[in-house]
């Protein structure tokens, strides 16, 4: 039986394969649809690999030592090669994102960012191609994977290591298979539905060393090709639309178990697989993985679109240059100890600069002094980022609010400017907030914002596509409350639209949809406050940062407006149930965002200062909050003034 230290020319073909793989998803996502799968290649391979260096009895201080000489040299000039292009290229607040992944990624804790945030969308949409550092996700599973294993593996008994490492392995898969966590596309970054993969490699390691397992098949040859055929079958027919890791993973790593198992030296498959190319760029894989995503997504948010085949072949060839100079002059002497301890030492201290760099430039807005002014960065910026529960609003406002669970937590807003008693009440999601941040902007503090995320102030309607989205009974909550509070003025807005477009399955006929509008409004009627109903601003078919202007430009969108026809044709349906069922309520006044953004042809996402309007292609930046507020604002100006009451015309009729 072979030791682990042994060194195998297939393993580090099977790299290769792996990262072309990789490249090959990134680079020509059509040809290569299950390219992707590569990553669950090298989760395999490293399990293998690092549980046969822990049998050969390595102890923890060598062993860290050497994963520190392994990962951070090239994670170092990564990031520090993603700032220095982030410096020139981005926007303030995209270069405050990329700190703060930078952080991540220097902590090894890029999944767990991208799960909190919940773009997390998942890997395979356009959120996360706008992330430089999005792919250094699996880095961070495989360390905290060997923080865990390395230190479990010295307390189980040699004889026992088989019959555990089966039994974690079987709990592994079983918590990924049966979704367990309910992480939806979460799971995909998520280390518990992940584990499983390095597992196997670490079950394989263990395997090969007992005497249970029978190393020497007569078709070792057959079994490294079918073991191919499998990570083949994967890297070109697995789709990125299925829900990952899962069942389906079983194929690439079964495979790749497969391949590893069976030895077949001298055989012609053998041969041809340990071929000087791919050994080579088996060896360089790491350094490639780490860089190519980088100058890829760079490369994209300069160009504004699908890059050109010949500029994709082109930072195809200096990725694998950047790789092959890290390998051969940083990656390899440092590894090998050419520059001893003292040196080594070096890189941690450059990656803990390298960190404080990127904590400067988060507590610098994104060093926006860089493209313009502070005026202009604060107007173009989305108002706010995050769904923000501040201790002192629910101090107040606790018992509506209520936070029965953590996952409510992360959708429940409760923000307020002043200790005002009586403050203007903004009721809504996250287009709310943005008139909430709109008002702070204009020094207006006495207004509080109380609401929940993608959950539009509609009485009794609740999605139900989704369990996360559910809408009720928190809703309703909100709208009474913003009925019955002794408040000068309410507002309240939200996406309408989802609504009414099909995105939010509803259960409900039109005709129900439309009677428990008519509800809400007979509700908004007993107020002794006026009302006020913003009816959406318009979502954009474009990304508005299309617009801006960028220090490498190429591609710049110049007309950045859209025909207005197409909004009036998806929004009239759900303005005309507004508009019918609001006439109810007299103390009602609906204001309609699309008068402020569009004319009578077309819908603009930036004035005539170039700024955006909105901060994403549906909520409205400061710029765009403030046009909104200014309005309501010249409607009801003693609404604002605090320490006043006003009747339903917005005039004075009390002090206190």
């Amino acid at each position: 039986m072979s030791r682990s230290h042994v060194y195998r020319h297939d393993v580090d073909a099977l790299r290769g394969i792996a990262i072309l793989s990789v490249l090959g998803f990134h680079f020509a996502p059509d040809a290569v649809k299950g390219g992707f799968v590569g990553v669950d290649i090298f989760f395999v391979i490293s399990g293998f690999l690092i549980t046969g260096i822990l049998i050969d009895g390595i102890g923890f201080r060598e062993f860290y030592i050497r994963r520190a000489k392994r990962l951070l040299p090239a994670l170092c000039v990564a990031l520090m090669l993603a700032l220095a292009l982030g410096f020139v290229l981005l926007l303030p607040d995209e270069f405050n994102v990329l700190a703060r992944n930078v952080i991540a990624g220097a902590t090894f804790t890029t999944n767990f960012v991208l799960i909190a945030d919940h773009n997390a969308a998942g890997y395979f949409t356009n959120l996360a191609d706008n992330n430089q550092l999005t792919h250094l996700w699996s880095l961070s599973v495989e360390e905290q994977y060997y923080l865990l294993w390395p230190v479990t593996f010295s307390l189980i008994l040699p004889r026992w290591r088989l019959a555990a490492a089966t039994g974690i392995l079987l709990l592994f898969v079983g918590f990924d298979f049966c979704n367990v966590f309910q992480l939806g596309t979460d799971r995909y970054y998520f280390p518990g539905t992940r584990f499983w993969e390095i597992l196997a490699g670490t079950w394989l390691a263990i395997a090969q060393r007992s005497a249970t397992f029978i190393p020497k098949i007569s078709a070792a040859a057959l079994g490294k090709l079918c073991g191919l055929g499998l990570i083949a079958y994967a890297i070109f027919y697995v789709r990125a639309d299925t829900t990952w890791p899962g069942p389906q993973a079983l194929v690439p790593v079964a495979g790749t178990m497969i391949f590893i198992a069976f030895r077949a030296q001298n055989s012609l498959i053998e041969r041809a697989i340990s071929n000087p190319a791919l050994i080579w760029l088996g060896l360089i894989s790491y350094p490639l993985y780490v860089y190519h995503w980088i100058l890829i997504s760079f490369s994209q948010l300069t160009y504004r679109g699908e890059l050109p085949t010949n500029l994709s072949l082109l930072l195809a060839i200096t990725s694998v240059a950047m790789a092959d100079l890290t390998y051969r002059f940083i990656e390899n002497p440092v590894r090998r100890g050419k520059y001893g301890m003292a040196r080594f030492a070096l890189i941690p201290a450059l990656l803990g600069t390298v960190i404080v760099a990127a904590l400067a430039i988060c507590l610098s807005g994104g060093l926006y002094w860089r493209h313009m002014d502070q005026v202009a960065f604060n107007d173009m910026t989305t108002a706010a980022e995050k769904v923000q529960i501040y201790p002192d609003c629910l101090r107040l406002y606790g018992d509506v609010v209520r936070l029965p669970t953590k996952d409510a937590k992360k959708r429940l807003f409760c923000e307020k400017g002043s200790d005002d008693p009586r403050p203007v009440i903004i009721i809504g999601d996250s287009h709310a907030q943005k008139l909430f941040y709109g008002f702070l902007s204009l020094n207006i503090r006495n207004v509080i914002q109380l609401g929940k995320g993608s959950c539009a102030p509609l009485w009794n309607l609740n999605p139900v596509h989704d369990a996360f989205y559910a809408c009720q009974p928190d809703v309703n909550r909100f709208i009474e409350f913003a009925v019955n509070a002794k408040a000068p003025l309410a507002i309240l807005t939200g996406v309408f639209e989802r609504y009414f477009d099909g995105t939010y399955g509803l259960g409900k006929s039109d005709a129900e949809v439309e009677r428990d509008i008519a509800e809400g409004f007979q509700l908004m009627a007993q107020s002794q406050h006026p009302i006020v109903v913003v009816i959406d601003n318009p979502s954009l078919p474009f990304d508005p940062k299309e617009c801006t202007k960028r220090p490498v430009d190429i591609n710049r969108r110049l007309d950045c407006s859209f025909d207005r026809a197409v909004y009036d044709k998806k929004a009239s349906s759900y303005k005309d149930v507004l508009r019918r069922e609001a006439k109810v309520a007299p103390n009602v006044t609906l204001i309609d965002a699309s008068s402020f953004f569009c004319d009578q042809t077309r819908c603009h996402a930036a004035n005539t200062d170039g700024l955006l309007y909105t901060g994403d292609n549906n909520h409205l930046s400061n710029r765009g909050a403030k046009i909104v507020d200014s309005a309501i604002l010249r409607m009801f100006p003693l609404a604002f003034v605090v320490g006043s009451k006003i009747n339903d015309r917005g005039m004075a009729i009390e002090r206190y």
